[in-house]
C-alpha cells in the first residue's frame, strides 16, 4: 500500500512539474495548468486505487458524482473571471490543453502499467507460495 501511494504521488509530481517547466517562462499559464494536472490526477488516482482492488467503475455513484461536480466546479474556478482572479488563474489554449492532456495520457499509462506489474508480481507470488 505505501508502495502505491509512493509511485501514484511520484506520477502526480512529476506530471505536475512538467508542465510548470515547459510553460516557466508564464508563470499564470504554469500555475493554471499546475493547479489543473493537479486536481484531474487526484481523481484518477481515485480510480486506479479502486481498479487496484478490482471495484467496479460505477459501483460508486456517489464518488463518481461528486468526481464530476468537483471538476465542473474547477473548470468554474477557472473560467469565471472574478474567481479566477482570486487564483490567479488564466484561461488556456487549445496547444496548453493539449500539453495537459498528453501528461495526463502519459501518468494514466505509468500508473496503470504499475498496478498491472503489481497484479502479474502478486499473481506469481500467489503461485509459488502454493507450490
Amino acid at each position: 500500500m505505501i508502495i502505491s501511494i509512493a509511485v501514484i504521488s511520484t506520477v502526480i509530481t512529476l506530471a505536475s512539474i512538467g508542465f510548470f517547466r515547459i510553460f516557466k517562462e508564464n508563470l499564470d499559464i504554469a500555475r493554471t495548468g499546475t493547479f489543473i494536472i493537479l486536481i484531474l490526477l487526484e481523481f484518477i488516482s481515485v480510480f486506479i486505487v479502486r481498479a487496484d482492488y478490482k471495484v467496479k467503475f460505477f459501483s460508486n455513484k456517489r464518488i463518481f458524482i461528486s468526481i464530476i461536480g468537483a471538476i465542473l466546479l474547477t473548470f468554474g474556478v477557472l473560467y469565471i473571471p472574478q474567481l479566477a482572479n482570486i487564483f490567479k488563474l488564466t484561461a488556456l489554449t487549445i496547444q496548453e490543453w493539449k500539453i495537459i492532456g498528453y501528461l495526463l495520457g502519459i501518468s494514466m499509462l505509468l500508473l496503470y502499467g504499475y498496478l498491472l506489474v503489481k497484479r502479474h508480481l502478486t499473481k506469481n507470488q500467489l503461485t509459488k507460495n502454493l507450490t
